[in-house]
């Protein structure tokens, strides 16, 4: 079922982020929303997850959708190690928590605090919390910083085998990441939020 953004509208203290905005999702396959910092990608990215509820506007075809996530902060807890962090979305299973982390080359740093781990690090833990959690959907904002050109390849490449056959948001203002990895590339500009170009 694809889904369907469907003239929502966000604004924040009378000024909008999103205006009147639509867009169809298809059901699988990797989709990049490029544009510039602060152009309302992020805002579009929280309606999907339900972190914001639009003004007004309707979003379809989410009902029953698990969604992982991964944001452009890591959001970590920084009393928990990086298995913990992982485990705390699959009902603490330490398992799963360390096959995801052994995905990202994390599993010797499982017993690392956020504190002991550089930001990189922190980044490829967030990335393995969105991998054990495994959702219908996986909406990516800027997954890559923080890392390394080569490191950034590897890690795509590992999000796109894992959700072959279901659909990758994928939020970035890296052009040359946007060209390699995604089936349809959405050209933005804002805000409020507006599409300029599409290329497939």
């Amino acid at each position: 079922m694809t889904i369907e953004i469907n003239k929502i509208n966000v604004s924040f203290e009378g000024k909008y982020i999103l205006r009147d905005f639509s867009l169809t999702l298809p059901e699988s396959g990797v989709v990049c929303i490029f544009g510039p910092s602060g152009c309302g990608k992020t805002v579009l990215f929280k309606c999907l997850s339900g972190l914001i509820k639009p003004n007004s506007g309707e979003i379809n075809g989410l009902k029953n959708k698990r969604m992982s996530m991964v944001f452009q902060e890591n959001r970590l807890l920084p009393w928990f190690d990086a298995a913990e962090n992982v485990a705390l979305v699959v009902n603490d299973n330490r398992e799963q928590a360390m096959a995801a982390l052994a995905k990202m080359e994390l599993a010797s740093e499982a017993d690392k605090l956020p504190a002991e781990m550089s930001g990189g690090m922190l980044h490829r833990v967030a990335i393995a919390r969105a991998l054990a959690y495994n959702g219908d959907i996986l909406l990516l904002d800027e997954p890559t910083t923080g890392l390394d050109a080569e490191l950034a390849i590897k890690v795509m490449e590992i999000l796109i085998k894992s959700w072959q056959g279901r659909l990758i948001l994928l939020i970035t203002h890296e052009l040359a990441l946007a060209q390699k990895f995604a089936d349809i590339i959405y050209t933005v500009e804002g805000p409020p939020l507006q599409i300029k170009e599409k290329s497939e």
